[in-house]
């Protein structure tokens, strides 16, 4: 997929709860904007989310640390 830049005046407010939830979630502020802009407009993707790809992470920090279970334990629950 091509893309094109868009450069937009935004309140210092919105920037700032923007730079806020983008490293919260550990993303560059583009990824971020696009994927409200995709929220925003419906605009269907077979990107993985925000939401998943933090989950993505998440457990792979869990797998580093040992925090998991492994599949044989799980099935005998």
């Amino acid at each position: 997929m091509s893309s094109k830049t868009l450069s937009v005046t935004i309140p210092e407010e919105l920037y700032d709860r923007i730079d806020q939830r983008r490293k919260e979630g550990h993303y560059s502020r583009s990824e971020f904007v696009r994927e409200a802009l995709r929220r925003f407009l419906n605009v269907p993707t077979a990107d993985a989310t925000s939401e998943e790809i933090a989950a993505i992470e998440a457990g792979r920090n869990e797998l580093e640390r040992g925090e998991y279970v492994p599949l044989d334990k799980l099935r005998e629950l």
